[in-house]
């Protein structure tokens, strides 16, 4: 076996190992998401990394916006898992500054101003629940 195929042999071993240990990130994701949202509304914020780690911030909040929980995976490999961070429990979302996440990372920061602005620009699914109702309403009184 000469040098060349053997380099892609080896090529075609780690990107499978990559796909595999993808999949249970997502799994990993998944999960977390699925107990967080069994409790609450879920706000997701993300910072993709590309030579520094990326970070996803998972933070569940009740209807009058007040965060209870925040859990976060950040890491540059595909070994991150996702952890409880502590410190933003009883915030209001959308009244966060910078001064209330000073003991963390920038690109935590990042990730949770990007979950408020998430927030902001969906709702919290609201908005699109209200234009459904909408929609429905016209479309009942254009038969009738």
């Amino acid at each position: 076996m000469n040098s060349i195929t053997f380099l892609i042999i080896i090529g075609i071993i780690i990107w499978t190992l990559q796909a595999l240990f993808g999949f249970f990130q997502m799994k990993n994701f998944k999960k977390n998401f699925v107990e967080m949202r069994k409790e609450g509304r879920v706000v997701i914020g993300f910072n993709k990394g590309f030579i520094f780690s990326g970070t996803v911030v998972l933070i569940r909040i009740n209807d009058e916006t007040v965060i209870e929980e925040v859990r976060y995976m950040q890491g540059v490999t595909i070994f991150a898992r996702f952890k409880n961070l502590k410190g933003l429990k009883g915030k209001k979302l959308l009244s966060l500054e910078k001064r209330d996440l000073k003991d963390f990372n920038k690109l935590l920061i990042k990730a949770i101003f990007k979950a408020v602005e998430n927030y902001k620009k969906h709702g919290g699914g609201e908005e699109r629940e209200e234009k459904i109702q909408t929609e429905h309403l016209k479309l009942k009184q254009l038969t009738e």
